[in-house]
């Protein structure tokens, strides 16, 4: 028999099949240039479908709150602006928008002096409380039908400073899992002139001053004392313009740079730092914290764009005064801005 004749390989052939060296490291750049570039879009991309997402949410609150004026004459909260900007809500933390789903969705079910068994107990006075069933909110007899949310987006938030009830009780969510924040001003604060100060618009607790104030920061203050709010815990409390870590001076200067109308103000020919809006931006001002779920971000570029002055000022000049000018718009004209705008938070303002 004749043996099989031995195969014999030829080594250039076999080299073919390989890889070089050189080779391997193109097809590895190739891949990390086409994740550099995909990553970023599809992140980008989540972060606009959750940007519409929230923007819708909040125009259906505006709707309901409109819808709720229009019946009422006043804006929706079981409590009033003052209650909720009582010195006890700073620790209590029932926030603004909890107050106010009590009546655009319903919830309330007692009065005070019956004894609470599955029943929360929320208010933002201690004295002065009503009981809540989550299970029957916005159910049956007890619903309003001003607001209907959804119900991923209606669940308590994580991490808020507050009382064991309103820890369990809901707060209307943005697509990034945040509280939307609700800011309810005072009808019966003070109206604003060329002899008010900033307290006269914003205080952090009622009581502060001897006027009462437009806004007050207690109304969010579960949200924003926090340290690991929402499920990613971000720090609101060190990271955010009106966080605690903020001397309260620079809190209630940030509330009026924030909450002021832009197109509004008084004090106008003095220095930027004193100047002040002569309304809010709407009787409710809804705030997202936006994709980076920090409310007003000292990382954001708006807040670099303005030379990290959050003064309500900064929306008329960059400089020291009006008189030393101001800005140069896109539109090619000089005037105001709102500096808000250079921000990621979604705010958008309901009420007359």
């Amino acid at each position: 028999m004749t043996p099989p004749a031995a195969t014999h390989l030829n080594p250039s052939r076999i080299a073919r099949h390989a890889f070089s060296l050189i080779e391997l490291l193109v097809v590895i750049t190739i891949i990390a240039v086409v994740i550099a570039i995909t990553v970023p879009a599809l992140s980008g991309a989540r972060d606009l479908a959750r940007k519409s997402s929230t923007e819708s949410s909040i125009n259906s609150l505006v709707q309901g709150i409109g819808q709720f004026q229009a019946d009422n004459q006043r804006a929706p909260g079981y409590f009033s602006p003052e209650d909720m900007g009582s010195p006890d809500n700073i620790d209590r933390g029932f926030s603004a928008m909890q107050n106010i789903m009590l009546e655009l969705v319903g919830g309330p079910v007692e009065a005070n002096g019956l004894t609470a068994t599955n029943l929360l107990r929320v208010g933002p006075i201690r004295n002065e409380q009503v009981f809540v069933d989550p299970a029957l909110i916005g159910i049956g007899d007890k619903a309003k039908g001003y607001y209907t949310p959804d119900a991923k987006d209606y669940q308590p938030a994580q991490g808020v400073e507050a009382t064991a009830d309103h820890q369990k009780l809901p707060e209307v969510l943005d697509a990034w899992g945040m509280p939307i924040l609700a800011w309810v001003e005072n009808d019966l604060g003070s109206t604003m002139n060329d002899n008010s100060n900033i307290a006269d618009f914003a205080q952090i607790k009622a009581g502060d001053a001897s006027d009462p104030a437009r806004f007050y920061w207690a109304q969010n203050a579960g949200a924003l004392s926090s340290q690991k709010l929402g499920q990613r815990q971000i720090d609101q409390a060190g990271d955010s313009l009106l966080g605690t870590e903020v001397t309260e001076m620079e809190r209630v200067e940030h509330m009026a740079a924030f909450l002021g109308s832009p197109n509004s103000s008084v004090k106008t020919d003095a220095t930027v730092r004193s100047i002040l809006p002569r309304v809010g931006r709407g009787n409710v001002v809804f705030q997202s914290a936006g994709s980076d779920r920090v409310y007003l971000s000292d990382e954001d570029k708006g807040y670099g764009r303005i030379g990290g002055d959050f003064w309500f000022g900064r929306n008329l000049t960059p400089g020291n005064n009006v008189n030393s000018g101001q800005y140069d718009r896109k539109d090619g004209t000089k005037g105001s801005i709102d500096i808000v705008d250079g921000f990621d938070d979604i705010v958008t303002s309901a009420g007359n």
